[in-house]
């Protein structure tokens, strides 16, 4: 009588379909999980509520239609972890300039000081060129992820564009 289908459209979307019968009231209680993790006792924590607004509407939509939900899901993550390198990279570069403020005042203090004073001065400025180093690096890395990220946009939204005019 429950019969349900899986097809997937991407690695990482699937999509269930159920027999019209089993979604009748429009809520259904779902398990996602390998055989193996289905296979123990589970309690009700471990499913998830799927709440059909229109049960009676439901159809089964062609694989280009989930296609297209699939690449809307992607440039939607993509935009948000664009959004949020672009705001990782200005905070790094501020912190940046208060390391390169520093370790100057660090240089101006030593020329004024002698003995154990300026060695003492002397070892935080090396800390401190090792941390603009590591930050020089965390700009780097994020500008990277930034560019792949964006390139991954520009793909999702030609192949986006590519179903929408099918």
């Amino acid at each position: 009588d429950f019969h349900t289908q899986l097809k997937q459209i991407a690695d990482d979307y699937y999509v269930v379909r159920f027999k019209k019968s089993a979604i009748s009231n429009g809520r259904l209680f779902v398990k996602l999980g390998s055989k193996k993790d289905l296979s123990g006792v589970t309690s009700a924590i471990d499913f998830v509520l799927l709440d059909l607004r229109h049960p009676t509407k439901v159809t089964s939509l062609t694989e280009g239609v989930y296609l297209k939900n699939y690449l809307k899901i992607l440039r939607s993550n993509t935009t948000n972890r664009v959004a949020s390198l672009e705001k990782k990279l200005v905070q790094y570069n501020h912190d940046l300039q208060i390391l390169k403020t520093s370790l100057a005042r660090q240089k101006d203090t030593a020329n004024l000081q002698v003995g154990k004073q300026k060695r003492a001065t002397e070892q935080r400025m090396m800390q401190t060129e090792t941390n603009i180093q590591d930050k020089k690096q965390d700009i780097s890395n994020t500008q990277s992820a930034i560019k792949v990220a964006q390139n991954n946009l520009q793909s999702y939204e030609k192949r986006y564009q590519n179903y929408a005019h099918h």
